[in-house]
């Protein structure tokens, strides 16, 4: 026999479905919304646990929004930049030539596709440090800053993505 839902538990399950409809109208896919439904449990019962809630179905909402504010948030910055790199892609690919002998120019070319292939593998996050940092010329505090993670994590994603590059450019030498 499982115990009794707790006061907040007890909010949430009379709420949820009012919280579900809240991130739908607010999302538009109900994938999002129901894992956003899920964190957002998970969340007032971790808060449960350090302090009870005078309000958990006020605190429940409250804590739906800001999910919402920062899966949004996140989606703008992972489409402004995937849509910059597509925009980079086009500008090397349509560059007038360099003087280049032919077969430098195939090489570099391969060696250029080699790289997106690279880039593309990378997860969304770590890939988008990296364009922040490289392209953009971001710090690591305004990177982490932007993906709302720490400066070592932006370090550990950049790192990371640079060692795939690397190991990815050398398979192919080899």
């Amino acid at each position: 026999m499982s115990p009794p839902p707790s006061g907040t538990e007890s909010a949430f399950l009379d709420s949820r479905d009012e919280i579900l409809a809240f991130l739908l109208r607010r999302l538009r896919c109900p994938e999002t919304a129901a894992d956003l439904a899920q964190e957002t449990y998970l969340r007032l019962h971790q808060s449960e646990r350090r302090k009870p809630a005078d309000n958990p179905r006020a605190l429940a909402f409250r804590i739906a929004a800001n999910l919402v504010v920062d899966y949004l948030r996140k989606q703008t910055v992972r489409s402004r930049y995937e849509a910059a790199h597509d925009d980079e892609a086009a500008a090397v690919e349509s560059a007038p030539s360099s003087g280049l002998a032919p077969d430098q120019a195939a090489d570099l070319g391969q060696t250029m596709d080699r790289l997106k292939a690279a880039l593309s593998e990378l997860p969304v996050d770590s890939r988008t440090a990296l364009l922040l940092s490289g392209a953009d010329g971001l710090s690591y505090a305004r990177i982490a800053e932007r993906l709302g993670v720490s400066e070592r994590m932006v370090a550990k994603r950049i790192a990371k993505a640079l060692k795939h590059c690397r190991d990815r450019l050398e398979d192919q030498i080899d």
